[in-house]
C-alpha cells in the first residue's frame, strides 16, 4: 500500500520490512496468504515421518498437514503399520499359530498431535462431509499448525468393493472403531473443553443404533473387510446355540 500510495521510502521503512514476519499480518492479510500444506500417508506421517510431523507442530507455523490414515503401507502392497488396528492380518502381520494378526494396538496419532497442545487436530472421515470440510475450513484459518487426519479404506488391501469406501468409513464411526473429533488449542477453558466430539453416536451402551436402525458394534465393522477375515470362522454343525455379539457383549462377566 505504501508503494502503491508513492509513500514508500526507503530509509524510514526498509529496516521495518526487513524484520517483518508473517505474524504481524492482521487476521484478514493471513487469510489472504494461500496455505503451506503437507499431504501424506500413514507411512510418511506415523512411521518413517513421524519425527518431522512432531517438529512441525512444535514449531507454531500454519503449516496444514493432511494424513491419508489407510492403515497399511499402500504403496508397497499393504504392509501392516502402526496405523493398523489390533487384530489385522497383512504383510508382517500373517495368522496362523504362532501369530493371528498385528500384536500392537494402533498408534493413535489425534492424541499425539493434541499432546503436542500447539495444533488444531481433527479427526474424520470421507464420508462425513460436512465434519470434514467445517474442519478443514477451521483448521485453515487458524494461525498455528494443522493436522487432519482423515480415515480412508484402501479397497485392495482392506479387501472391500471398489465401491464401499464410503460405506466402510461411515460403519467406522457408526460402531466407534473410528471416532470423530476436532481439538482447537485456541479455546477457553481447560483441556477438556477445547474438544469437540460432535457428530457421533451417541450413546451410554455398549451398543450403537445405526441410522438405519440396526445396532451396531466394531465387529460389524470389521466383519466387512477381508483384513479381519481370518478372524471369523462358520459355525459347525455339532456346536451350542449361538449367541448374536449384541447379546453377548451384554452379558455379565463370568
Amino acid at each position: 500500500e505504501l508503494e502503491l500510495s508513492g509513500q514508500y521510502r526507503e530509509k524510514e521503512h526498509e529496516e521495518f520490512f526487513t524484520y517483518f514476519t508473517w505474524e504481524q499480518f492482521t487476521d484478514q492479510e493471513f487469510l489472504l496468504c494461500p496455505p503451506v500444506v503437507a499431504v501424506g500417508g500413514d507411512g510418511a506421517m506415523y512411521d518413517i515421518g513421524f519425527q518431522n510431523l512432531s517438529r512441525a507442530m512444535m514449531s507454531g507455523k500454519p503449516i496444514k498437514i493432511l494424513v491419508v490414515d489407510t492403515q497399511v503401507y499402500s504403496n508397497t502392497c499393504g504392509q501392516a503399520c502402526t496405523s493398523g488396528f489390533f487384530g489385522q492380518v497383512s504383510d508382517m502381520a500373517q495368522f496362523g499359530k504362532a501369530l493371528q494378526g498385528k500384536e500392537e494396538v494402533r498408534k493413535e496419532i489425534g492424541l499425539i498431535a493434541m499432546a503436542h497442545r500447539t495444533t488444531y487436530v481433527m479427526q474424520s472421515t470421507m464420508a462425513h462431509a460436512n465434519h470434514m470440510i467445517e474442519s478443514f475450513v477451521q483448521g485453515l484459518m487458524s494461525r498455528r499448525p494443522a493436522v487432519f487426519n482423515i480415515y480412508t479404506p484402501c479397497q485392495p488391501e482392506h479387501g472391500i468393493g471398489d465401491d464401499m469406501g464410503a460405506a466402510q468409513a461411515k460403519l467406522a464411526v457408526e460402531s466407534r472403531a473410528y471416532p470423530l473429533f476436532r481439538y482447537d488449542p485456541r479455546a477457553d477453558g481447560v483441556f477438556g473443553s477445547r474438544i469437540s466430539l460432535d457428530g457421533n453416536p451417541q450413546s451410554n451402551s455398549l451398543l450403537v443404533t445405526g441410522e438405519d436402525g440396526e445396532t451396531c458394534t466394531p465387529i460389524d465393522w470389521a466383519f466387512a473387510q477381508r483384513r479381519f477375515a481370518t478372524h471369523f470362522k462358520p459355525l459347525s454343525q455339532s456346536a451350542p446355540s449361538p449367541v448374536p455379539v449384541q447379546e453377548w457383549l451384554l452379558l455379565d462377566a463370568p
